[in-house]
């Protein structure tokens, strides 16, 4: 009988000979074991960093946006359209008496009507006030949005169900940049490169509570100390924040330490940060264009002899004003101007925005949102990131509910944004795809329930009674998905990867094996029994998958750890702008720890190497030694 320890000075002896054999074997094996300790280290730094960011934002939490689609028969809604019909009728009939009483002409023709026919199908006609009203009236009459989102979402056990509300704006607001406003006509073109799902202030915002975007809100101590509490409080994208404090954009070759002190200071100075944009109605607007196009007309025809000029002629104001257009020629008679005034109260009396009107607007800074994606700097490392910590709330402009409600003089607001007085937003919509209302979920089961179960896909989403669902806010429930999806990967590949090492490792322990033939039957001959043979293999193996194991965990690492090098710092500034997060001190790390998985992948390779024993040891322990000592001679 081989004692233990004779049996493994053999083995350690049989893994010294052969080295090229051994060397082969133990860095092919090592090579495919190590991308999978890389693999466990990559999603375990994954997981870990993105614990660390989500403990105070919205990834935490499990938020789907709700999407009620217009029922497209709708407009085919024959009560609507007969409704629509009156208010036609009506409109027409008042207005005819109201110019006889002024005594100006009046043209019914004019009026758009609310309903056209086409092949002897009926449909309202949007373009028409008496269809939107009469849209209007419908809606209000409707369910909300919430009220929708809140049915919809009744069997998964709802936590909350919030408003998403857009501001809507009766007419026109621009940015004005440097405290300027700009009339030049916009260029609505854009390359590919230049292209980006950025929305300016002129694009409008959105109303929420103010708990959805808690995450991305300043420091307590950043919002008492601002004292311009009558202005819009906001949630605005990064980079238009950093612009209002006056600090031009980085460069590419700025140091990730230097962009992380860029973004500290940015947070840590935000609250002193305002934009100014100007609103203007719609006769305003006609009157700043107005006096743009017959500037360019009287300097087109200022050689022009025959050329007369406008009765009316109308000067820009200040760009720093906001103001009305200034009247600096009016050559009307006494009569023209007589009609004048009285086609501008018979406007008045059916329109309340006939009267031009502007106001200067001011927003105040309460929190940071994300920037949205631009195409022109996507980069590799962007793309990862978006994929883990995307925000639904990137590049957008957010009004926290609660904060606004604060303003001492809101209603001055209330002159350009309906969506405060009116609530048709909260009401089925009159245009667009829908409005939204987000609903909250205490986990992340019941939220994937809701929705797999009421999202429509493909042609369903035709049905008018269909929803649109979204996740909001960070993925909280697709990093939670990509936890389970790469361990269960992990599993089926380390499964693949085991295979292929066993196989890689049964042909070098039967060669080896093989080549000891002589040797075994010797053993044999003076004693030795099958166990202490399967003893020497056993150890021979074990001590060729330590080594492999030890290999591979080495690659592993090594490669996990330069790619954390390669790119964590660009990806803690990207978790840092998503997430919202105060602490600048979190890191986003591709490189963790994972003891469990790393014994994991040890057990993998021995095991995979007493499979790879088993059937040459098995053959070859049950030969006759005599033909073995015989056939080596």
């Amino acid at each position: 009988m081989i004692r233990l320890s004779d049996a493994f000075i053999l083995a350690y002896t049989k893994l010294r000979t052969r080295k090229v054999r051994l060397t082969v074997t133990v860095v092919l094996a090592s090579m495919l074991l190590g991308l999978l300790v890389f693999g466990v280290t990559v999603v375990r730094g994954v997981v870990d960093s993105t614990e660390k960011f989500t403990t105070s934002g919205l990834a935490s939490r499990y938020i789907v946006n709700v999407s009620q689609m217009i029922p497209s028969n709708v407009y085919d809604d024959k009560t609507i359209q007969t409704r629509a019909n009156e208010i036609y009728t009506n409109t027409i009939t008042d207005k005819k008496i109201e110019a006889k009483r002024l005594g100006i002409d009046y043209d019914s023709t004019s009026e758009i009507k609310p309903v056209t026919t086409q092949d002897g199908h009926t449909s309202l006609d949007t373009s028409s006030p008496a269809a939107i009203q009469a849209l209007a009236e419908q809606g209000k009459s409707q369910p909300t949005a919430e009220d929708n989102a809140r049915e919809l979402a009744k069997q998964y056990h709802p936590k909350a169900v919030f408003s998403l509300k857009p501001s809507t704006i009766n007419g026109t607001i621009s940015e004005m940049s440097n405290g300027k406003e700009s009339f030049k006509t916009q260029d609505v073109t854009t390359s590919l490169n230049e292209f980006s799902l950025k929305r300016t202030l002129a694009d409008g915002w959105n109303y929420t509570n103010t708990t959805v975007v808690k995450s991305f809100l300043l420091s307590d101590q950043q919002l008492a100390s601002q004292k311009n509490i009558q202005d819009i409080p906001i949630v605005a994208p990064y980079s238009d924040v950093e612009k209002s404090l006056g600090l031009e954009p980085l460069p590419k070759t700025a140091t990730s330490r230097q962009q992380r002190d860029r973004i500290a200071y940015v947070k840590s100075h935000a609250e002193t940060a305002t934009f100014t944009a100007c609103y203007r109605n719609q006769a305003s607007k006609q009157l700043i264009d107005q006096s743009v196009s017959v500037a360019k007309e009287i300097e087109a025809n200022k050689s022009n002899k025959n050329y007369q000029k406008p009765d009316v002629i109308y000067e820009l104001p200040s760009a720093e004003s906001c103001g009305a257009a200034i009247v600096t020629r009016d050559v009307r008679t006494t009569e023209q101007i007589s009609l004048d005034n009285k086609r501008l109260e018979f406007n008045r009396t059916f329109d309340v925005n006939s009267d031009p009107y502007q106001q200067k607007i001011t927003f105040r800074v309460v929190g940071i949102s994300p920037d949205a994606i631009s195409f022109e700097s996507f980069s590799g490392v962007q793309a990862i990131m978006q994929t883990i910590v995307g925000s639904s709330l990137q590049g957008m402009w957010v009004v926290p509910q609660s904060i606004y409600d604060q303003i001492p003089n809101k209603q001055v607001y209330q002159q350009f944004d309906t969506s405060a007085t009116a609530g048709l937003s909260n009401h089925m919509p009159i245009f667009g795809n829908g409005i939204g209302a987000l609903v909250e979920f205490n986990n992340a089961d019941d939220a994937r329930a809701f929705f797999e179960a009421k999202n429509c896909s493909g042609m369903s989403c035709a049905d008018p009674n269909a929803s649109i669902l979204s996740y909001f806010g960070s993925n909280s429930l697709l990093v939670d998905d990509m936890e389970k999806g790469m361990t269960i990967g992990l599993k089926i590949i380390g499964g693949v990867v085991a295979t292929i090492a066993a196989i890689i490792m049964m042909g070098m322990v039967g060669r080896i094996m093989t080549d000891s033939r002589r040797e075994t039957a010797v053993f044999r001959a003076i004693g030795a029994k099958r166990n202490d043979i399967r003893a020497i293999y056993y150890i021979y193996t074990l001590l060729l998958s330590l080594i492999i194991a030890t290999t591979s965990i080495a690659i592993g690492i090594g490669l996990g750890a330069w790619l954390d090098s390669l790119l964590s710092s660009e990806a803690t500034i990207q978790a840092q702008l998503a997430f919202g997060t105060q602490d600048s001190s979190i890191e986003f790390h591709f490189f963790g720890w994972w003891f469990l998985g790393l014994l994991s992948v040890i057990g993998i390779v021995i095991a995979a190497g007493f499979i790879s024993v088993l059937l040459p040891l098995s053959r070859n322990v049950r030969r006759n030694p005599i033909n073995d000592m015989r056939d080596d001679r």
